[in-house]
């Protein structure tokens, strides 16, 4: 099952910990938005994504992968299960 975890808070300390347990049964992927995008993740076996106009706004460059508003809709389409903290 692939799962994609979007994080909106830089704090949301819960939701990277079950997304990294999770990351041994399947493939797992997060989503960086609003504010999480100022946090620098590097996790093992987690393909990490960050919204462009967020990191923008915020001055933020190179520490994920960068999408647009279209790539982030496919990615939670390409996902069986979407979780949003």
């Amino acid at each position: 099952m692939k799962s994609l975890h979007v994080i909106r808070d830089p704090n949301e300390r819960l939701g990277l910990e079950i997304a990294s347990r999770e990351s041994g049964q399947g493939r797992v992927s997060l989503l960086l938005i609003q504010d999480a995008v100022l946090t620098r993740l590097t996790l093992d076996g987690l393909a990490v994504y960050a919204l462009a106009d967020d990191l923008e706004a915020r001055g933020v460059k190179g520490h994920a992968r960068s999408v647009d508003y279209d790539e982030a809709v496919r990615l939670m389409v390409d996902h069986d299960k979407v979780v949003v903290w």
